[in-house]
């Protein structure tokens, strides 16, 4: 009986295995791989040109342009500065892709010579790929918008946003979790609705249930402004799937409210996971294992 219910188990475990949102870096490399098969100018002088689009840890996106494999110029610009609202032109003989600056002269453009532009353009022959890489992009985009580079965080004059307020600062800072079958769980407060989340520190993203997200529309939480492009998630199978996701205006954990968070819409069986771009709104967290406990620092 115990070795039948192995077999059985070892069957079905591979369909239980939850999708994975497709990372920044997965996103670019998928962008670059797009934009080279299909730009328009793949082939100049007998010379294969390329498209690879990388970020830094301090969140500068740069687009470097080859031919034979060999570098002739980049384009940079910090996140922050663009206006992340892609625009997409069908023309006579290709299509246009712009990303425009939120701030004049954002982008530094290196070649022969060093030059700045308010927008870049990705002209691609296929309206089809172009597409593709149009969604791709503003995928990317509404990824960028859950980090904070802490850009010119030493910066006395620079601006910088704080997502994160405390409602009581007499209240420890850890913060108790329950033990669920080998992993911690934790209260996670929207308005006056409670709900007790996994604590996933492996996750990217914060998931809800089609079930809350109901709960959270019935309560005013979420508008249809709140909605964002649908993500990218890829499966056991490595096929890639679609999930809706909100930017919540805000969510509380004990005495910490953190604005502006995205999460991701699973379906009821889904679990309801408390991921790593909740942890990242702050300075410095910690597990303490023996005592179950969850310590954040603003």
């Amino acid at each position: 009986m115990i070795k039948l219910y192995i077999i059985i188990l070892s069957i079905l475990l591979p369909s239980i295995t939850f999708s994975q949102q497709l990372t920044i870096d997965e996103t670019l490399e998928y962008i670059s791989e797009q934009h080279s098969e299909n730009n328009a100018y793949k082939i100049v002088n007998n010379r294969l040109n390329e498209r690879k689009y990388t970020l830094d840890k301090e969140g500068f996106l740069t687009i470097t342009s080859f031919a034979d494999k060999k570098i002739i110029g980049t384009a940079t610009a910090h996140v922050d500065d663009l206006k992340k609202a892609i625009r997409f032109k069908k023309g006579y003989s290709n299509s246009t892709i712009y990303i425009d600056c939120a701030f004049q002269n954002c982008f530094s453009c290196n070649g022969a010579r060093k030059w700045y532009e308010t927008e870049y353009d990705i002209v691609i022959t296929q309206e089809y790929q172009a597409r593709k890489i149009y969604t791709a992009l503003t995928y990317l985009f509404s990824l960028f918008d859950q980090i904070d580079f802490k850009r010119d965080i030493d910066d006395p004059f620079a601006t910088t946003n704080n997502n994160v307020t405390i409602s009581d600062s007499s209240k420890s800072e850890k913060i108790k979790l329950t033990e669920q079958n080998g992993t911690f769980g934790i209260n996670v407060n929207f308005g006056d609705i409670t709900e007790s989340f996994v604590l996933d520190t492996g996750a990217s993203e914060t998931t809800i249930t089609n079930t809350l997200e109901k709960e959270l529309i019935a309560n005013g939480l979420i508008t249809k402004s709140d909605y964002l492009p649908d993500g990218l998630y890829k499966i056991a199978d490595g096929s890639i799937i679609t999930q809706r996701r909100i930017l919540l205006k805000e969510l509380s954990v004990n005495q910490y409210s953190v604005k502006k968070i995205v999460v991701s819409v699973g379906n009821v069986n889904s679990p309801l996971l408390l991921g790593k771009n909740f942890l990242d709104k702050f300075k410095s967290w910690s597990i303490d294992n023996n005592e179950k406990t969850l310590k954040l620092s603003i």
